[in-house]
């Protein structure tokens, strides 16, 4: 990468806008909240085949209570673990956002205080008689 591949400060690559990341996280959380109305997890719970749909036989039973279920169980964990690492996401959106807004009221303080402090030096070394 490099440096040359920095963006130019003050070019549009670098700004920041809080409420942007708000707007990004809100329209995750409504993904993220359609996604769990669907229930994916449970769904997947609740569709194990019945015993008779395997046949009366041992190899129809181990398939179902052994690959069958061990597939629905690693299928609905890979779906929480999305959803998880989703969420995830959107908290640290809705964090960047607090973290600039507070940047940003630190830097607006500093230059508040340097501008008075600067207002008030009563003539330092600098003044002439």
């Amino acid at each position: 990468m490099g440096l040359r591949n920095l963006p130019v400060p003050g070019s549009k690559e670098i700004k920041v806008s809080s409420s942007y990341l708000r707007e990004i996280a809100k329209e995750f959380q409504k993904d993220l909240d359609k996604l769990e109305e669907k229930r994916w997890s449970t769904v997947l719970e609740d569709t194990l085949p019945s015993e008779e749909a395997f046949g009366d036989y041992d190899g129809g039973h181990s398939f179902r209570n052994g690959t069958v279920r061990s597939a629905r169980m690693h299928i609905g964990s890979t779906i929480d673990e999305f959803v998880m690492a989703y969420r995830n996401v959107i908290q640290a959106l809705l964090r960047s956002a607090e973290n600039y807004e507070r940047a940003e009221e630190n830097s607006k303080q500093g230059i508040e205080a340097a501008g008075r402090s600067g207002n008030n030096s009563g003539g330092g070394p600098n003044k002439m008689i």
